[in-house]
């Protein structure tokens, strides 16, 4: 029997070939990148005759996926085909993914042998080094697309099955007022008095580390200084009359517009959406705890910008996760729940981390009485129309009367 020497069909909006290969079997699905069925035609006409279907496109899996999601790889050339956006860190995501986990383990294979059973044993090795479902499923996500384009391009002839780990819905462990504040009753914190400080301050402010970190004292604004620094700064302007109508507030606060991407290590001229942007009003007796790491900051790295600067260099802050490390010690060494340390491990398993800091104050609000919309607005979770209306809706002294009792 004479086979047609191939068969087409329309995915979207391009038209796709399958060779007939010698054996009578079929080649896998590619792309004629063509939305013409005659123009598609003679595309196929075209590569028959270059020699399509003769043999097997055969690669290790390193060769296809090595630079698959580079800014110039296959993947972003592909997403901005179809125009779906994706932005540069979540390209750079996946590249830690593949570098550090994807590629070691199946960077020799044959692209065609990987098998369901290969997937598997990849999803065991990484809940042995204990990733959540959530981020598992995002290697799969990365296998996935590679898969697909290694189909739809004759490298395979079917994508394993990938089946997606399990979510478990992990309760997050917040600290009660008593259990939080038992970790700054001592100055016992390694002698890193930026990392007791800048858990305070999340303490009672519910900032983002980045938002921390990104800090300057020209963003702590008194009232005799804020109407200039409005003059100076374009960001402080914009926020001082949009949000506080102009008006001089009647106690320091911070200004945040800012915050400091730690994997890129890079200061970003904005905060995680336009709504975080905002004031947040703090007693005076964390004024002069922030004031007292400058003389250090002179000492150590005069140059500096950042309050919570690095000793090591000029141009950022200090590591994040050096105050992370610092809050877990200190859990580890003071808090109890039900007789059990709270370990490192098992800080992880509750969700314990910096994070957390936000949602101990959004609680604290709630139990001292203040409006859900307050909490948001404090902790940048606040909409548009929030914001419009913060002057009305916050009241900085009763909020400043809350922090003072958290830091006693």
């Amino acid at each position: 029997m004479n086979y047609a020497p191939y068969t087409m069909f329309k995915r979207g909006r391009k038209y796709y070939v399958r060779f007939r290969k010698p054996d009578g079997s079929r080649t896998s699905p590619v792309s004629s990148g063509q939305t013409n069925e005659r123009a598609a035609k003679s595309w196929a006409q075209q590569q028959l005759e270059a020699g399509a279907g003769k043999v097997t496109r055969r690669s290790r899996f390193r060769h296809l996926a090595h630079n698959f999601f580079d800014i110039d790889g296959i993947y972003h050339q592909e997403c901005m085909a179809n125009f779906h956006r994706i932005s540069e860190r979540q390209l750079r995501s996946k590249q830690l993914m593949m570098k550090n986990h994807i590629l070691p383990h199946f960077g020799e294979m044959q692209l065609e042998e990987i098998i369901t059973a290969d997937i598997s044993k990849f999803k065991h090795v990484l809940m042995k080094k204990n990733l959540s479902g959530n981020s598992i499923n995002k290697y799969l996500s990365c296998l996935k697309a590679i898969f697909e384009y290694a189909e739809e391009n004759g490298y395979i002839n079917k994508i394993p099955t990938l089946k997606r780990a399990s979510i478990q819905d992990r309760t997050r462990t917040i600290l009660t007022r008593r259990q939080a504040k038992s970790l700054f009753r001592d100055d016992d914190w390694n002698g890193n008095m930026r990392a007791r400080t800048m858990n305070r301050l999340a303490m009672i402010t519910g900032m983002r580390a980045s938002e921390i970190l990104a800090l300057n004292y020209e963003d702590i604004l008194s009232p005799d200084d804020i109407e200039a620094r409005a003059l100076a700064s374009a960001d402080i302007q914009q926020m001082y009359h949009r949000m506080l109508g102009g008006q001089v507030p009647d106690c320091t606060v911070i200004a945040i517009y800012k915050a400091w991407d730690q994997q890129d290590s890079q200061l970003n001229d904005h905060t995680k959406t336009d709504c975080s942007r905002r004031f947040v009003p703090i007693p005076e007796s964390m004024v002069e705890e922030l004031a007292s790491i400058r003389p250090f900051r002179e000492k150590l790295q005069p140059d500096s910008p950042f309050i919570f600067f690095a000793e090591y260099s000029s141009h950022k802050p200090m590591e994040g996760r050096v105050a992370l490390r610092e809050m877990r010690r200190k859990i580890e060494e003071k808090v109890r729940i039900n007789d059990e340390v709270l370990t490192v491990e098992k800080q992880k398993e509750r969700l314990l981390d910096f994070h957390s800091w936000r949602h101990f104050l959004n609680t604290q609000m709630i139990e001292h009485g203040f409006a859900e919309v307050i909490a948001d607005l404090m902790t940048g979770h606040a909409t548009k129309s929030m914001t419009q209306n913060y002057t009305r809706l916050m009241n900085f002294s009763e909020i400043i009367e809350m922090q003072e009792k958290l830091l006693s």
